[in-house]
């Protein structure tokens, strides 16, 4: 080949170079567009669901306000009716005779009037200082009154309660009716949620799939809303979210009862136990940014297939050499190391196949070496882990012991209390506790010093450690002077003869004493069994043995003392 072919096949290669780099440019520009695309239309998402919120925040606050007015309505009306001084004083007169025939027509006429005058009063109860139910008065359209409301549950003061009756929700509040200082008796108003709703049907500005809810919490502790929601036709859903009950506004993004995304505002009402939600579906809320987001999306679909076409135009230029390169290196990222890129050239391709190859080498080396400091890291992981295990389980065990006596300690009372208060529970089975307490300890730490008065703790401990054998028996230090023992399925008299028991080694004891100056060491003993019943903590027993502990020691110690009931 002569050299101005050589030439010319070089300048051709460099003009491939250049369409490379020229598609490079190209992909690089549609990734600019698409990532300015991607941010754009983040944005205007951001800025749609930010002014959506904005605007649910500003109808959420309208409709709270709202609600607080018409609550307020309910209770200024309330309390106009019960100052009114000649129900007061019927009922006054019906409470001392209450054969008093007018006085109980006379309170009738006047709640009578008062349901003809508020159309959302459906009924008035009133009710007894002790709670029976006196009488109900019920509006003329009014089909009946709801019966057996429990009065320990009637609200007072400015609660207002949700009830369901005849499948209608119904609002209930009252207050009590007093005549000089003294209360005659308690009216309460069971009133309907046509207002309510009234104010949930505005949707004003809230697009076509705006809803305002209204819930509050059931007499049986629930939360559901006052009035039918809007798109439940048959009447059967219920809420979705789990509301924040925040007197502040909280925004909520879930899928409500529709299966729709939406977008919420909540609110608490001051003072009450209602809870206003103000959402709009997400897709509307969106819709302008999807629309916008398909033209963006049509657009770089023209873009990519511009690119394509220049990527198609200029693939031609693209050498064996290049595929070989790429063959080699897909081999080698497999684990293949022994591949190498058999290209000798003196341009970048070829400078590009010797450091493949160099790199690979340093990789063979690397790797051998790798081997070697992981086989060795892991021994040495391997080591420690042995290591911090041991010495975990020791750590385990010294938690749990008294450091003195080697008995278990106030840890692991605790513990196991617990543990078997729950199964006695669950098996209905007795379980005893027992308090020990050593008798004028103080004397032999004051005569003898603290270490003489270790060693009577020490001694005292192995004495009893040798009577307590049962398996399921533990013996603990408590504290101080005082141990205890947990004994499993013993009943009271089983107890107070293991105590007695207990007691007697104590005293009979003829070994060396720790403090010669005083006479042999004796104990009193607080014992009691318990078979829990639900709902009782631990705490019943525990003071129940503490109990009896301190009735020994004010009967002159060294005794044994029962308390509690199986």
């Amino acid at each position: 080949m002569s050299n101005p072919q050589v030439k010319q096949l070089r300048e051709s290669y460099k003009f491939g170079i250049r369409a490379k780099t020229l598609v490079v440019l190209l992909v690089a520009a549609l990734i600019g567009l698409g990532i300015s695309t991607a941010v754009y239309f983040y944005a205007s998402q951001k800025t749609s669901r930010q002014q959506a919120i904005e605007h649910l925040k500003t109808a959420t606050e309208i409709q709270a306000d709202r609600l607080e007015q018409l609550r307020g309505s309910y209770f200024q009306r309330l309390e106009l009716l019960t100052s009114r001084t000649q129900l007061r004083l019927s009922l006054k007169d019906f409470a001392v005779n209450p054969q008093d025939g007018d006085a109980r027509n006379q309170v009738e006429r006047i709640l009578g009037d008062a349901v003809r005058a508020n159309d959302d009063f459906l009924v008035l109860h009133l009710y007894s200082t002790s709670g029976n139910p006196i009488l109900s008065v019920k509006g003329a359209d009014v089909a009946s009154a709801s019966e057996n409301l429990p009065f320990e549950t009637m609200p007072n003061g400015q609660d207002i309660h949700l009830i369901e009756h005849s499948g209608d929700s119904r609002l209930l509040f009252g207050g009590p009716l007093r005549l000089e200082g003294e209360t005659l008796g308690y009216l309460v108003v069971e009133a309907g949620v046509g207002q309510i709703n009234d104010i949930v049907d505005t949707y004003s500005g809230l697009g076509e799939t705006g809803e305002t809810i209204v819930a509050a919490t059931t007499m049986d502790g629930d939360v559901d809303a006052v009035v039918p929601l809007r798109f439940d036709v048959d009447g059967t859903e219920e809420l979705t979210i789990q509301p924040a009950k925040s007197d502040e506004l909280v925004v909520h993004d879930f899928v409500d009862y529709r299966e729709k995304e939406v977008i919420a505002i909540e609110r608490a009402i001051s003072g009450s136990d209602w809870i206003v939600f103000v959402k709009r579906d997400k897709q509307e809320i969106f819709a302008e940014s999807r629309e916008l987001q398909k033209l963006m999306l049509v657009a770089l679909l023209v873009a990519t297939v511009v690119v394509l076409a220049l990527g198609i135009y200029f693939s031609g230029s693209l050498t064996r050499a290049l595929v070989h390169i790429s063959s080699v290196a897909r081999k080698i990222a497999k684990g293949d190391l022994a591949r190498r890129v058999s290209i000798q050239r003196e341009d970048e391709i070829g400078d590009l196949a010797v450091s493949i190859n160099t790199m690979t080498d340093r990789l063979v080396d690397m790797n051998a070496n790798l081997e070697h400091k992981v086989e060795q890291r892991t021994q040495e992981l391997h080591e420690a882990y042995e290591h911090l295990e041991t010495l975990n389980s020791e750590l385990e065990v010294l938690a749990r012991k008294d450091s003195l006596t080697g008995l278990a300690n106030r840890r692991a009372f605790d513990e196991t209390f617990e543990r078997e208060w729950q199964r006695a529970m669950r098996e209905e089975n007795p379980l005893g506790l027992m308090l020990i307490d050593v008798d004028f300890f103080k004397r032999i730490n004051d005569i003898a010093g603290h270490e003489a008065g270790d060693r009577a703790l020490e001694n005292i401990a192995r004495l009893l450690q040798g009577r307590v054998q049962r398996a399921a028996d533990l013996l603990v230090r408590y504290g101080g002077e005082e141990f205890a023992v947990i004994a499993p399925n013993t009943d009271t008299a089983g107890m107070q003869a293991f105590a007695e028991y207990l007691r007697a080694t104590v005293e009979a004891y003829a070994g060396p004493h720790p403090a010669p100056e005083i006479d042999n060491t004796t104990v009193s003993i607080g014992v009691a069994s318990i078979v829990p019943g639900q709902g009782e903590t631990s705490d019943v027993l525990f003071e129940a043995a503490d109990a009896a502990l301190y009735r020994a020691k004010e009967l002159g110690r060294n005794r044994v003392c029962t308390g509690g009931a199986e």
